[in-house]
This record gives C-alpha cells, sequence and structure tokens, in this order.
C-alpha cells in the first residue's frame, strides 16, 4: 500500500471508517502536503533533553502512545523553507529501555504520524497531551528548521539571527586597502579623501550584508 502517494482522505471518510469499525485510527501525513506540518518525535528522555539543550520544545498541539519518555510535537513551517528540509534523526547516543539509541526525530515528507485517539500495540491508545482544541500548532522554533535543514543546498540567506554583528566584525568584510586606513590612519593632506573611501566602504559593505 503506497500510502505516501496517495489522496488525502477528508475528514467525513477517516469520521464515517471510524465510527463503522473500519478502521481504529488516523494518522496524519507530515510536510508539504499537510500545509507544511512537522512533527518533532521525542524516543524517550533523552531526545526530550536533547531538543533542550537545542532550544525547547515550545507548547503546541502534541501527543503521546503513553510509554516512557514518548512523545510527539506538531509545528508549523513556512512554505519559504520547505524546498530546502528533509527528515532528520537526531543521535542522543543514550540507549532505551528496548536497547535501541534514542532518537530525537524531525519527520517530514514520507512520514506519518497516528493520533489520538488511535489504538496503540502495547498502551491501548494514543493520548492527547495539548489537543488542537486546547491549543493551535505552533511555529517550528529556528532551531528545528537549521537542524532539518542540515546537509541539504542552501539557496537562501541564512535564518535572521542565525548570525549576528557579534560572529562577524564589519571590517572583516571591507577591502584590504580600506582596512589598512582604519588601523593604521591617514597621512596630512589625504585625510578627507581617505575617509570619503572609507565611507562609501563602510556603507557599500553593510547595504551588501
Amino acid at each position: 500500500m503506497n500510502w505516501q502517494q496517495e489522496k488525502p482522505c477528508d475528514r467525513a471518510t477517516i469520521i464515517e471508517d471510524i465510527k463503522t469499525g473500519k478502521a481504529r485510527g488516523y494518522g496524519l501525513r507530515t510536510g508539504k502536503i499537510s500545509g507544511g506540518i512537522v512533527a518533532v518525535d521525542c524516543d524517550g528522555e533523552a531526545a526530550h533533553e536533547l531538543a533542550e539543550s537545542l532550544g525547547g520544545l515550545p507548547a503546541t498541539v502534541s501527543f503521546t502512545s503513553g510509554k516512557d519518555g514518548r512523545a510527539q510535537y506538531l509545528y508549523k513551517i513556512s512554505d519559504k523553507y520547505w524546498h530546502d528540509i528533509k527528515t532528520q534523526k537526531l543521535r542522543t547516543e543514550k540507549t532505551g529501555a528496548d536497547g535501541k539509541e534514542v532518537l530525537l526525530e524531525l519527520r517530514w515528507d514520507g512520514c506519518q504520524s497516528v493520533l489520538p485517539p488511535s489504538a496503540h500495540p502495547e498502551t491501548g491508545q494514543y493520548y492527547w497531551i495539548k489537543s488542537p482544541e486546547e491549543t493551535a500548532i505552533a511555529d517550528a522554533p529556528r532551531w528545528i528548521i537549521e537542524k532539518m535543514r542540515s546537509g541539504t543546498a542552501r539557496t537562501e540567506t541564512p535564518l535572521l539571527n542565525s548570525i549576528t554583528s557579534d560572529d562577524i566584525p564589519l571590517t572583516i568584510c571591507l577591502a584590504k586597502e580600506t582596512r589598512k586606513l582604519i588601523e593604521s590612519g591617514s597621512p596630512d593632506g589625504q585625510r578627507g579623501d581617505d575617509a570619503i573611501k572609507v565611507a562609501q566602504d563602510l556603507l557599500g559593505t553593510y547595504e551588501r550584508l
């Protein structure tokens, strides 16, 4: 069954299939097909700790299978980033109770997350932590988008605030001759002309950055 390529089911069909017992649950296909929703899947406490160290998970629609430390958080990503992101699995280097490494997965195109109150083979069913009735799906934090862009072609300007004025001093971007004038000064009789050169280089560089 190639569900990744199927057309999404309409709401009425899903409700009818659950009511009649034809389906025991339903899932959300993440990525472009859902309008830009990413599911952040925390595979255990170590994944939550990693997410917190990277910037944290703002309040949003979230749910769990009921297993210890397991939860997923839904966020929206603007379509201006869709061409440049993909699913990522971030390692924690810590082992869970099942003997497997705990992962923090950022689920995008080609992935599906089972939603409450769908049946779960071990815990009985999935449960809301924060349901869509009590909270809206929040915008994805900047760190999530950056991690999903890792390893893909960067064809646009980096995210705002990802580079600050403290990271790259403006003088590094100036011409070598201009930097020399700033560092060493200008001889008498040339200060006016040199000052204009420095000002023009500074303004041009600032506008380009």
